[in-house]
C-alpha cells in the first residue's frame, strides 16, 4: 500500500457537477491511496487500462473514505482511470 498520485487529471463540467478523470500510472498496486482533496463526492467508477498480466480476470474496485479513495485491481501494477462525479 502507497500513496499515489495521478499522472494525469483532467476536470470536466457535467452541468452542474463537475467529472474529475484521474489517470495512475500501471504501477497501481492493491490498496493504494489516493487523497483527492474533491469536495462533494457524489459518485465514482473506475476502469483498468492495461491488459492483465498472470490472472484470468482484469476489474478494478474502488473505495471512498473522506475524499481519499482506495485502489483495489485485480492485479498489483496496473494502469487505472479514476473518474469521480461532484458538487464542487
Amino acid at each position: 500500500m502507497a500513496v499515489v498520485t495521478p499522472s494525469t487529471t483532467y476536470r470536466e463540467s457535467l452541468g452542474s457537477l463537475t467529472l474529475t478523470i484521474a489517470k495512475f500510472a500501471s504501477t497501481t498496486d492493491t490498496g493504494d491511496t489516493w487523497a483527492s482533496a474533491i469536495e462533494g463526492i457524489v459518485a465514482w467508477w473506475a476502469i483498468q487500462t492495461d491488459a492483465p498480466g498472470t490472472q484470468t480476470n482484469a476489474g478494478v474496485a474502488v473505495a471512498e473514505s473522506s475524499k481519499t479513495f482506495t485502489i483495489y485491481p485485480d492485479e498489483d501494477n496496473q494502469a487505472i482511470t479514476l473518474f469521480v462525479v461532484s458538487k464542487s
